[in-house]
């Protein structure tokens, strides 16, 4: 979105004086009214209500480069997500980076989840509702939750250690014969060994996979 590109420039300061035609506070505006108005036009969450929030840029900081949204169009959106929540769960999972390889990537998640729900503890509470449960993809969403958290809520990282969309798509189906990558290593042993994901030997594939029942 061009706007969204001449906010973080204004922002960064790239801009001469001279040259800006809108400030950023008037970027930012411009911005939480297309939001607004998209979502009063279309009140079930999709993409575009998520591209139009990350336009909706309040700051960023100059060193780690971290986007902070912006407050009121995050409460709107979270509102949005609370009516209709099956878009924004179905898609929460995903891959962190194009896939120019596919075993060389992370498993990731929608990245403002924090901002939408304040807190770890009200994001989980949220998801594990069970009027939830026939939401698609609700399962791995869950997961992955569960492998994120133990994680200190970073992406995992898998380098050759296969196609990286599969292991997504693993995280969907618990049994207990599934590979050390799946669902039953997800709950019952990464707490133990919080960097199993990276396992590159066979011995310790063994000792992690015999905790697996």
């Amino acid at each position: 979105m061009i706007t969204k590109k001449f906010l973080i420039n204004c922002i960064d300061y790239q801009f001469n004086d001279e040259n800006i035609i809108f400030t950023k506070e008037e970027l930012l505006a411009i911005n939480k009214e297309n939001l607004k108005d998209y979502t009063s036009k279309e009140p079930i969450m999709n993409r575009q209500h998520m591209d139009l929030l990350y336009a909706c840029i309040s700051s960023i900081d100059p060193q780690s480069r971290e986007v902070t949204l912006d407050a009121d169009s995050c409460n709107r959106i979270r509102q949005l997500i609370t009516e209709h929540p099956e878009y924004y769960l179905s898609n929460f999972v995903g891959l962190g980076s194009a896939p120019i390889n596919p075993e060389y990537n992370t498993i990731a998640c929608e990245p403002y989840w924090k901002m939408l729900f304040r807190s770890a503890t009200d994001f989980e509470s949220f998801i594990s509702k069970t009027k939830y449960d026939s939401i698609e993809h609700i399962q791995r969403t869950r997961n992955f939750w569960e492998l994120y958290k133990n994680n200190s809520f970073k992406p995992i990282q898998f380098e050759n250690q296969g196609n990286v969309q599969d292991m997504i798509d693993s995280v969907e189906a618990a049994h207990p014969a599934c590979d050390i990558y799946r669902n039953a290593l997800v709950l019952k042993v990464f707490t133990q060994f919080p960097h199993s994901i990276f396992l590159g030997d066979d011995a310790q594939e063994a000792h992690v996979a015999k905790h697996i029942t």
